[in-house]
């Protein structure tokens, strides 16, 4: 991509970004903020990450902080924009744009990804190696699955609030591990949940149309959540606080970095090459 090309992308998406956010200055956003704590696969062992985030939700515009290094400033932001559905990965640290991309494309992905797995897994002879794979890419492998929240729901305190605890389960498999959240009773996120947490790779493709189905049970704040991540991952999240204001009251000086919904202009977008097929399992690489 030619730098001329690099600047006009840049400058259009920032466009894109600051006419969303002027859209709607008086709706509500809500603002969170919550340990994060996920281990996921590599193929060198595991990759850890034990971190607090604080997210600023409004029914157009998600921008999710990470603040890695117990640091005081953000290290890096993920911004969602759900009007015009692009997502955006800023790496602060070094002022790099890792990720700037639709959600069409990263749906095309993520699809991508699930059909090469599923079939170097069907090329596995049964047996050990097989279903370690299939245990570990299960909430990706997700299609036959016919999950349905479990009776033993319950009352959960967090952060001072009394909240519902749920679980999802494969009524088909009990050994299928379960997706558990404590959901706030009254705040409801102002968007589709279910999309994002698919697009961020969180859940698999037939749990988000689950979540998405039982809206009136999972729209509202997620106060906790457990489960293995589409990747094989383990994800645990529990919010410290939560508050809920006018869009148009938000003092951007709380931030470290002001707005969070505005576009940086200084950062240099990476190149991004095009994705990778996965590496078929065999004997040599297969897991431990």
């Amino acid at each position: 991509m030619r730098v001329s090309n690099l600047v006009f992308f840049c400058a259009m998406a920032a466009m894109l970004f600051a006419a969303a956010r002027g859209v709607n200055a008086s709706d509500d956003l809500i603002v969170i903020t919550q340990d994060y704590n996920i281990v996921e696969h590599a193929k060198e062992g595991f990759n850890a990450k034990d971190i607090r985030q604080v997210l600023y939700v409004t029914a157009d515009m998600v921008a999710i902080d990470e603040y890695g290094d117990n640091g005081k400033n953000p290290t890096e932001t993920f911004l969602i924009n759900l009007k015009d559905q692009r997502i955006v990965n800023f790496d602060h640290a070094n002022k790099q744009i890792l990720v700037n991309e639709t959600f069409a494309a990263r749906r095309q992905q993520i699809l991508l990804r699930k059909k090469q797995v599923q079939s170097d897994v069907d090329a596995l002879a049964p047996g050990a190696v097989k279903n370690r794979i299939l245990k570990m890419f299960g909430p990706m492998l997700d299609g036959s699955r016919q999950f349905k929240l479990a009776d033993d729901t319950a009352a959960k305190e967090v952060a001072g609030v009394k909240c519902k605890a749920i679980k999802i389960v494969d009524e088909k498999d009990p050994a299928y591990p379960p997706f558990e959240a404590v959901l706030h009773p009254d705040m409801e996120m102002p968007y589709e949940n279910s999309e994002v947490l698919f697009l961020l790779k969180i859940v698999g493709e037939n749990m988000a149309q689950f979540l998405k189905d039982n809206k009136t049970v999972f729209g509202h704040v997620p106060m906790e959540m457990h489960l293995q991540t589409a990747e094989g991952g383990k994800l645990d999240t529990k919010v410290i606080s939560v508050t809920k204001m006018k869009l148009a009251e938000f003092d951007a000086k709380t931030r470290p970095l002001g707005d969070p919904f505005e576009f940086p202009k200084d950062y240099a977008l990476i190149r991004k090459l095009p994705p990778k097929a996965v590496e078929p399992v065999t004997n040599k690489n297969k897991p431990d």
